[in-house]
C-alpha cells in the first residue's frame, strides 16, 4: 500500500512565492533607497537650528558687551560652529576676512576650496545642498536639494 500524506511545498508554490516577495521588494525599495538624502536633509536641519542658535548667542553677547543688538558676521556664525570631517564650511571670500555669507556643506558635495565660493555668490554651481547664514541681510536658508 502506498503512503500518500506528502509534506512540504511544491516547487510552483516556491515560485510564486519567491516572484510575490519579488514584487514586494520592487515596490518597497526605493522608499528606503533615498534614505541617505533624507538623513542629510535633517542633518542640514540641525545644522540650520545651530545658526540660529549661534546668532542669538552673538546677539546675546553684543547686548551684554555694548548695550545694542548687533548682527553678527558670517565668520563669526562659521566659527561658532563644531562640525566634524564630513561637513565642510565655505565662506564667500578665501580670505574669510570680510565674509559676510557662510555655508555648511556635506563634505562629498562641497566646493574644492573656499575660494570656488566666490563665483557661487553670483551663480549658483549645481552645489545646491547647504544651510547657510547671510551676515548682510540676518538670515538663515538652507537648500536640501541633496540629490
Amino acid at each position: 500500500m502506498k503512503n500518500t500524506n506528502q509534506q512540504g511545498f511544491t516547487l510552483v508554490e516556491l515560485i510564486i512565492v519567491i516572484v510575490i516577495l519579488g514584487v514586494l521588494a520592487v515596490t518597497a525599495a526605493p522608499k528606503f533607497l533615498d534614505v541617505k538624502s533624507d538623513a542629510i536633509g535633517g542633518t542640514l536641519d540641525g545644522v540650520r537650528t545651530a545658526m540660529v542658535g549661534v546668532v542669538n548667542i552673538e546677539k546675546s553677547r553684543s547686548i551684554i558687551t555694548s548695550g545694542s543688538e548687533s548682527t553678527p558676521s558670517a565668520l563669526d556664525v562659521g566659527s561658532g560652529l563644531d562640525l566634524d570631517s564630513s561637513w565642510a564650511v565655505r565662506y564667500n571670500n578665501s580670505t574669510q576676512a570680510s565674509a559676510t555669507i557662510v555655508r555648511v556643506y556635506p563634505s562629498a558635495q562641497a566646493p574644492a576650496a573656499d575660494g570656488a565660493f566666490a563665483s557661487l555668490v553670483s551663480g549658483d554651481l549645481g552645489f545646491d545642498c547647504y544651510a547657510a547664514y547671510d551676515g548682510s541681510t540676518g538670515t538663515i536658508t538652507t537648500d536640501k536639494n541633496c540629490g
